[in-house]
């Protein structure tokens, strides 16, 4: 769901569209080095960073999750998981949490 440069940079993976909302509520920066993609990138510089990140990771997992549950694809903890009310739990914008999943 995503992956972490030298303690210090986080790049995460999303559709463009929820890429596009983050960038544009300052919750993350375009993909330092794939700028258009859906890659976002985040920078770690104190403990209150540490939990932006994992919450966007956790945004990240949320709608993959989703994602492959419209596609009828089966995930070891997509059944677990009530997508929805842990979607819900994150606080996102409405912006956010009505960017639809392919």
């Amino acid at each position: 769901m995503g992956h972490v440069h030298h303690g210090q940079l986080v790049d995460i993976p999303f559709a463009k569209r929820i890429r596009d909302v983050l960038i544009e509520e300052g919750r993350a920066q375009k993909h330092h080095v794939l700028p258009d993609s859906g890659w976002i990138s985040y920078r770690v510089r104190s403990d209150q960073d540490v939990d932006r990140a994992v919450w966007l990771l956790r945004v990240s997992y949320l709608y993959h999750l989703l994602a492959l549950r419209k596609r009828k694809e089966e995930h070891p903890a997509g059944d677990a998981i009530e997508i929805d009310v842990a979607l819900a739990e994150l606080d996102m914008s409405d912006a956010l949490s009505t960017c639809s999943v392919i």
